[in-house]
């Protein structure tokens, strides 16, 4: 795409995103100030020339077009810290937050969190993508993550992020799957007891192997728990360990499985949707990680996964402050 395409394609963009915008509402900002000129040149001054506008539109890939993004930058220095959130028509507060801590000078990033209220359509991992993609272009060649309770522990196996075996985050994830991996144990089913023997080789080597998480969340994928007896009344058992409340080193309240997961879990058996193994024992799991952004297969793999073009297919969008029509006003 030619620099007039882009720019056509980024006002347009623009204009969407900011249909009915309230003036106190700006594209981005930069420790409380929002005059356009001086956050353009904090954009201009760390991410290698580009205006505002075009980091919003980076990090807005297959989101809705209706979604209006704002992003807080906090602190001037290194590091500083990158806030994104969106908006959509009606409402008060952001259906999709991103907050990431970002040290160029160091070449790392930290994942703080990614909160979407619109569940299950992948609109987090999306969106995180989007800003991995965009570091990795700026220089940033590992990004940590703490990968949470509920789904985290899965999802950001699943997705390429390592553990990291400096972490004493080992006893909390083996409290998550281990319990779990015993139960599936006890269920009579010869094919799944025949992939058990895998999987507990696979566990064995999770204290030394910081891949081993990756191969647990990846593991069978088209191994359908649910048609080899996973059902209602062995989730309902396990989720009954779990209120007996195990706890960590620290006395911390710790489930073995959540209310919202056995919710979830329960819907999956009445609506015969698939559950991986990887996805039973990971989920509710708490573990500390990384995404590696130097590894070549990271990001192509990452956007196979959600359907997304890898980074060597999509076109090249080149800073446009020079550009007709690319100035940022304060209101629209």
């Amino acid at each position: 795409m030619n620099k007039v395409g882009v720019c056509v394609v980024r006002e347009e963009f623009i204009r969407e995103a900011f249909a009915g915008q309230s003036e106190n509402r700006y594209l981005a900002r930069v420790d409380g100030i929002v005059d356009p000129d001086q956050v353009r040149e904090f954009c201009h001054q760390k991410f290698n020339g580009l205006d505002p506008e075009d980091i919003a539109l980076r990090f807005s890939g297959n989101l809705p077009d209706v979604w209006r993004p704002q992003i807080t930058f906090k602190g001037q220095g290194e590091p500083f810290r990158m806030e994104v959130e969106f908006y959509a028509p009606g409402k008060e507060e952001p259906v999709l937050t991103g907050e990431w801590s970002v040290n160029l000078n160091h070449k790392t990033a930290t994942m703080v969190k990614v909160v979407s209220q619109e569940k299950g359509k992948g609109y987090g991992t999306n969106h995180s993508y989007d800003v991995l993609d965009f570091l990795k272009d700026h220089g940033v060649e590992q990004v940590s993550l703490g990968a949470a309770i509920s789904s985290g522990g899965y999802v950001w196996a699943a997705f390429g992020a390592k553990r990291d075996l400096r972490s004493e985050t080992l006893e909390v994830l083996d409290m998550a799957v281990m319990p779990k991996f015993e139960f599936l144990k006890k269920i009579d089913d010869p094919a799944l007891q025949e992939k058990i023997k895998s999987v507990e080789n696979i566990l064995s080597r999770l204290k030394e192997d910081s891949r081993a998480v990756n191969e647990l969340a990846l593991y069978e994928e088209d191994f359908d728990l649910i048609e080899h007896g996973l059902d209602e009344d062995f989730i309902q058992a396990l989720y009954e360990v779990g209120r007996r409340r195990v706890y960590d080193a620290d006395m911390a309240e710790f489930t073995v499985m959540s209310p919202d997961t056995r919710g979830y879990m329960m819907e999956c058996v009445r609506d015969k949707r698939p559950v991986s193994i990887g996805q039973f024992l990971l989920v509710d799991s708490s573990w500390n990680g990384y995404f590696d952004l130097t590894d070549p297969e990271l990001l192509p793999d990452f956007a196979r996964r959600i359907g997304r073009k890898s980074e060597e297919d999509k076109p090249s969008v080149q800073p446009l402050s020079n550009a007709a029509g690319s100035q940022m006003s304060k209101k629209t």
